[in-house]
């Protein structure tokens, strides 16, 4: 698969305590978050319901927790919200271990959001018709 480097965006944030992800609120705001991979490693296990109660983060960005699994490694979960007031949705994206490495699901992003929430979608369509003459 060809990958563009020069429009990869990667935003880590490496978080030893909660104290300093009032800043990401304020830069979620701010940018356009689909625009970028993200992640956040964070060094409690913490119910992700309550961390990200105050957070939009849109269905179309990736949006990555890495928190340390109660074993030895982390567990990476994916994170979104379908529209601002619906529920934070959370998907298990995969785990490392210093023995067995790294594994993620090889699903790609719309596979693993394939479940609106009962979001009704407003769609039309127009047809046209065209009539070419050589």
């Amino acid at each position: 698969m060809f990958c563009d480097v020069k429009y990869l965006m990667v935003f880590m944030f490496m978080s030893p305590e909660l104290t300093t992800f009032p800043h990401f609120f304020q830069i979620s705001t701010e940018i356009r978050m689909s625009k970028a991979t993200w992640m956040l490693f964070v060094d409690t296990i913490w119910p992700l319901d309550e961390f990200f109660s105050d957070v939009y983060i849109p269905f179309d960005c990736e949006f990555v927790v890495v928190q340390p699994a109660v074993d030895e490694g982390a567990i990476l979960t994916e994170v979104y919200r379908v529209r601002p007031s619906f529920p934070l949705q959370k998907y298990r994206f995969g785990t490392w271990s210093a023995v067995d490495g790294l594994f993620c699901t090889d699903k790609g992003l719309y596979q693993r959001r394939d479940n609106l929430q009962g979001l009704a979608l407003k769609t039309g369509f127009l047809k046209v018709s065209v009539l070419a003459y050589l």
